[in-house]
């Protein structure tokens, strides 16, 4: 008889209330940012380690149904950070939209750098300007 232990590597949980008040923060003290207490998470986009562990998340914004910027968050310490955040649109790579129906953000992401990814596609790894 075998005794089976399963060690499953613990991550960061990326909770709405720390988006919400990253969204907060940046409105109520940048005259620059449009978001407002309507500005929501309109999409989550995980991306990935090269063990397939998921290390971070894309979120695309909304406010009043319109997109309206981006917030990239790494969760790959005990404390999420974020990356990279921008006011107009959603998250691009290589001027290619990131979102739930492009093929990027149907791709699994792993990030390499500021606005650098590899994709995988089977067992290739390519550079993320497709």
């Amino acid at each position: 008889m075998y005794n089976v232990v399963i060690v499953y590597k613990e991550q960061t949980i990326l909770p709405t209330s720390m988006i919400s008040k990253f969204i907060k923060s940046n409105y109520a003290n940048d005259p620059t940012c449009p978001w407002t207490e309507n500005t929501k998470e309109d999409e989550r986009i995980p991306t990935y380690d090269l063990d397939n562990n998921i290390v971070g998340y894309i979120l695309n914004l909304s406010t009043n149904g319109e997109s309206d910027g981006f917030i990239v968050y790494d969760i790959s310490s005990s404390e999420a950070i974020v990356t990279e955040f921008g006011y107009d649109g959603v998250y691009l790579i290589e001027d290619e939209e990131v979102t739930n129906k492009s093929k990027l953000g149907n791709s699994k992401l792993i990030p390499v750098g500021m606005n650098e990814y590899l994709v995988v596609n089977g067992n290739e790894i390519y550079t993320a300007n497709i």
